[in-house]
């Protein structure tokens, strides 16, 4: 998978001037099998499950005092691509996290589970 630093630096590389650079929007994504789909509000309705490559739902150990893994979750639904949310930065740093700190999947991501809804939820 090619990640978006690897072009800001092919880019600067070859003469290009990089400009607005604290506007870079990034969030989860569809990396296997389907490479780049982003997933959108309509995904995270669905209240993911996350779990790492040992199978541990991670979210909750990286969030502040007084603010739960369903509110971050919650927050994801209104927040990505377009605004900034509080809240949802904390899935973002949390799977960063994980997959730099060795807990990534073979992939190089995390699991999001979404099996625990109807097969109706799902459609």
């Amino acid at each position: 998978m090619v990640k978006a630093s690897s072009h800001f630096s092919l880019a600067a590389k070859a003469g290009a001037k990089l400009v607005n650079m604290e506007f870079i929007q990034f969030g989860p994504a569809l990396v296997h099998p389907i490479t780049g789909y982003l997933l959108v509000t309509s995904y995270w309705k669905l209240k993911p499950r996350i779990y790492n490559k040992n199978g541990e739902e991670f979210l909750a150990k990286y969030l502040p005092a007084g603010l739960t893994v369903d509110e971050v979750i919650r927050s994801k639904e209104f927040a990505f691509p377009f605004i900034i949310n509080y809240p949802a930065m904390y899935l973002d740093i949390a799977i960063h996290s994980e997959v730099t700190g060795g807990n990534g999947t073979e992939h190089g991501g995390v699991y999001l589970d979404v099996s625990h809804n109807t097969p109706e939820e799902i459609e």
